[in-house]
């Protein structure tokens, strides 16, 4: 399936739909994110901060936040 495919997909559920596929995402975050250590976080935040580049400031923000918030 292309990311088109899954957009266009996206696109057509219902708002209890997107509730419920948000919901999924957010526990599979959970389950599949594994803490950063401080030291490491400073490093991203660090990369992030000097970054300009859309795709890779959406990397590092979604690295960070699953690193930080891992395991809670």
């Amino acid at each position: 399936m292309s990311v088109d495919e899954i957009k266009k997909g996206i696109t057509s559920l219902s708002k209890v739909e997107l509730g419920e596929v948000a919901a999924f995402l957010a526990h599979r975050r959970r389950k599949v994110a594994q803490p950063v250590a401080p030291e490491e976080l400073g490093k991203l935040a660090h990369r992030l901060a000097g970054n300009k580049c859309p795709s890779e400031i959406a990397r590092l923000s979604a690295q960070i936040v699953d690193g930080f918030y891992a395991g809670s």
